[in-house]
C-alpha cells in the first residue's frame, strides 16, 4: 500500500512537472514614448499554441477586465490596431505581444490568458510603468542661457520641478532649441523650439513641398503597383491562353487516339469481314466439293444400277434361252412318246408345234 502510494505521488510530480505554465516577466516593463514594446511571456515547457485562442487583457482600468489582443482560429484580432504577436513563433511557446507606438495611456497591468489550457497555471500579469511617460512641457519664463536654472517647468498643470538648462543655441535674435532635462524624472527629455513667422513659413513650405513629394511618390508607388497588377493580370491571362493552348493540344491528341482507334476498329472490322468471306467461300468449296462428291457417288450408283440391269437382262435372256430349251426339249419328249405310242397303237398324231 505504502508503494502503490509513493508512485502515485511520484506520477502526481512529473505530470505536474510536465504541464506548461505561462510565464510572465516579474520586473515591470520601461519603455520611451513613441517606440516599441514587447511584453514578453512564454509557455515552459514549450507547447504549440497555434490551435489554441490566446488573449491579452488590462486588468487596471476597470473592474472588468479590457481585451487588447486576441489570437484565435489561427487570426488575430488587436483591439487598438497597435499590437502584434509574434505568430511564426507560436509553435515554441512564445506569446509575448509587442505593442506599437506606445502612448501614455498604455501604461498599466496586463494579461497574457490561454483558457483552453490544461494546466494549474494558463495566465500570467506583466507590469507595463507608466511613469516613463513625459508630456510636452510648458515654460514660463522668459531669458535664458546655457546652464542656467528652471524656475517653472511644467507638464501640464503639473509643476516637475527644478531643473537644468542642458542645451541652447542662439541664431541671431531668435531662440531655437532648447533641452532640459528634469531631475525626480528619469527619462524625462523636454524640448522646446521657438521660431520667427518666417521660419515656420518656410517650415511649412518645406513640410508642403515634403508631403507633395511624399503624395507624389505615393502616386509612383501607386503606379507601379498598378504596372504590377497590370503585368501579373497579363502574366495570368498568359498562364490562362497557355492553359487553354495546351487543354485544345490534348484535345487534338485526344481526337487524334480516338480517330486512330476509329482506324484500327474499321481495320478489324474489315479484317473480320475478309476472314468471313473466306469462311463462305471455304463452306462454298467445301458444299461443291461435296456435292461432287454425291454425284461422284450418284454417277457410281447409276453405273452399278446399269450393269445390274444389264446382269439382269443377260440373266434374263439367259432364263429365255432355258426356257425355250425346256420348252423344245419337253416338245421333243413329247413328239418322241408320241412317234413311240404311234407305233405302238397304228395311231397317228399330229403333232402340232
Amino acid at each position: 500500500m505504502l508503494a502503490l502510494s509513493s508512485t502515485f505521488v511520484l506520477l502526481y510530480l512529473v505530470v505536474s512537472f510536465l504541464e506548461p505554465e505561462v510565464i510572465g516577466s516579474p520586473a515591470p516593463i520601461f519603455c520611451s514614448p513613441g517606440a516599441d514594446v514587447v511584453l514578453p511571456c512564454h509557455l515552459d515547457p514549450e507547447l504549440d499554441v497555434r490551435d489554441l485562442t490566446v488573449a491579452w487583457l488590462r486588468t487596471d482600468r476597470s473592474a472588468r477586465p479590457q481585451y487588447v489582443h486576441i489570437y484565435k482560429n489561427r487570426r488575430e484580432v488587436s483591439t487598438i490596431s497597435r499590437t502584434r504577436l509574434f505568430v511564426e513563433q507560436l509553435g515554441r511557446g512564445n506569446i509575448s505581444l509587442k505593442v506599437l507606438n506606445v502612448s501614455a495611456e498604455d501604461g498599466g497591468t496586463y494579461r497574457c490568458f490561454i483558457p483552453n489550457l490544461r494546466s494549474r497555471t494558463h495566465n500570467s500579469t506583466v507590469q507595463l510603468v507608466k511613469n516613463c511617460f513625459a508630456k510636452r512641457a510648458q515654460v514660463r519664463q522668459s531669458r535664458w542661457r546655457p546652464g542656467a536654472g528652471s524656475r517653472d517647468w511644467r507638464q501640464g498643470r503639473r509643476r516637475l520641478g527644478a531643473g537644468r538648462l542642458r542645451r541652447a543655441s542662439l541664431n541671431a535674435r531668435r531662440l531655437e532649441d532648447i533641452s532640459l532635462t528634469a531631475r525626480r524624472h528619469r527619462n524625462a527629455s523636454l524640448t522646446l523650439g521657438l521660431t520667427r513667422d518666417a521660419s515656420l513659413e518656410a517650415r511649412t513650405n518645406r513640410d508642403a513641398s515634403l508631403e507633395a513629394r511624399t503624395n507624389r511618390d505615393a502616386s509612383l508607388e501607386a503606379r507601379t503597383n498598378r504596372d504590377s497588377s497590370l503585368e501579373a493580370r497579363t502574366n495570368r491571362d498568359s498562364s490562362l491562353e497557355a492553359r487553354t493552348n495546351r487543354d485544345a493540344s490534348l484535345e487534338a491528341r485526344t481526337n487524334r487516339d480516338a480517330s486512330l482507334e476509329a482506324r484500327t476498329n474499321r481495320d478489324a472490322s474489315l479484317e473480320a469481314r475478309t476472314n468471313r468471306d473466306a469462311s463462305l467461300e471455304a463452306r462454298t468449296n467445301r458444299d461443291a466439293s461435296q456435292e461432287a462428291r454425291t454425284n461422284r457417288d450418284a454417277s457410281q450408283e447409276a453405273r452399278t444400277n446399269r450393269d445390274a440391269s444389264q446382269e439382269a437382262r443377260t440373266n434374263r435372256d439367259a432364263s429365255q434361252e432355258a426356257r425355250t430349251n425346256r420348252d423344245a426339249r419337253r416338245l421333243g419328249d413329247a413328239s418322241l412318246n408320241a412317234r413311240r405310242l404311234g407305233l405302238g397303237t397304228g395311231l397317228k398324231l399330229r403333232v402340232v408345234c
